[in-house]
C-alpha cells in the first residue's frame, strides 16, 4: 500500500470515527431548540411564548433520546449523525403538531368547527377568571369577510346592534366596545382592550349553548372589518 492509500485510508477511518460519535451533546440540544422554534413557527405560531416553549421542549426533548441514542452509538455505527438529526426533526414535528392540536381543539370547541377558509393567524390563550372561576380561551385570529360570515354560520351567531363610532373618538370608544362585546365574562377580561385595539368598525356577535352537550357555554365575537382582526372569548362552566 502507498503512503498516499494509507494517508486515505486514516482519513476515512477518522471520518468514520467522528461520524459513530456523532454531534456533541451541547450541538443537539441548542440546534434542536432552533429547529423546534422555527418548525413551531411554521405550523402557525407566531406569537412569542408559544414559539419558545415549542423551542424548549424539541430541546428537551431531541437532548433527551440523544442521551439514550449515545448508548447504542456502537450499533448505530456511522448513521449516528444522521440518526440524531432525525431525532431533532421528529422532535421538532411532533411539538408544532400538539401545539395545532391543542388550538385546533380550543378552536372547535368555541365555534363548533376548525379555522375554516379565510380565517387565520390563530393564536389561544387559556385562563381562569378570577372573578367567577370560569374557564376561558382568549382567541386572536385574522379573518376575511367570507371567513366570519362561516365561522358566525357554523354556530349561528347572533349579530349585536352595529356600533357607528365617530370619526375622530375611535380611541376614546374602545372600552365601550369591548365591553359590549365581553362584558358577560367577568372583570378579569375588561382591560384586554389595551393590548387588542383599536377598532375602526365593529362587528359583535354573541352564541350561547342551549343543548345538551353545550349548555353552560357561551362565546362572544369581535371582529373589525377595516382590518379583519377578530378577538373571541369562549366560556364554560
Amino acid at each position: 500500500m502507498t503512503q498516499q492509500q494509507e494517508k486515505g485510508s486514516v482519513g476515512s477511518e477518522q471520518e468514520q470515527g467522528e461520524a459513530a460519535r456523532g454531534w456533541p451533546r451541547l450541538v443537539v440540544a441548542p440546534g434542536g431548540m432552533v429547529v423546534g422554534a422555527v418548525t413551531v413557527y411554521l405550523f402557525g405560531q407566531d406569537s412569542f411564548w408559544p414559539v419558545l416553549v415549542g423551542a424548549i421542549l424539541t430541546g428537551a426533548l431531541a437532548g433527551g433520546v440523544d442521551v439514550v441514542l449515545n448508548r447504542f452509538a456502537a450499533v448505530i455505527g456511522r448513521y449516528m449523525r444522521v440518526s440524531q438529526m432525525a431525532i431533532v426533526v421528529l422532535a421538532a414535528v411532533g411539538v408544532a403538531l400538539f401545539y395545532r392540536s391543542e388550538k385546533n381543539a380550543a378552536f372547535m370547541t368555541a365555534f363548533g368547527e376548525r379555522p375554516p377558509a379565510g380565517v387565520s393567524r390563530v393564536d389561544i390563550e387559556e385562563l381562569i377568571a378570577s372573578d367567577t372561576g370560569r374557564h376561558l380561551e382568549v382567541i386572536e385570529f385574522q379573518a376575511s369577510a367570507e371567513g366570519i360570515k362561516r365561522l358566525i354560520e357554523a354556530r349561528k351567531f347572533v349579530a349585536a346592534p352595529e356600533i357607528d363610532l365617530r370619526p375622530g373618538k375611535e380611541g376614546k370608544a374602545q372600552r365601550s366596545v369591548w365591553n359590549r362585546g365581553f362584558s358577560r365574562f367577568g372583570a378579569s377580561v375588561v382591560d384586554r382592550w389595551k393590548t387588542r385595539m383599536p377598532v375602526l368598525e365593529p362587528m359583535i356577535y354573541h352564541w350561547t349553548g342551549t343543548d345538551r352537550e353545550t349548555l353552560g357555554e357561551q362565546t362572544s365575537i369581535l371582529w373589525d372589518a377595516s382590518s379583519g382582526r377578530g378577538c373571541a372569548i369562549h366560556g364554560s362552566s
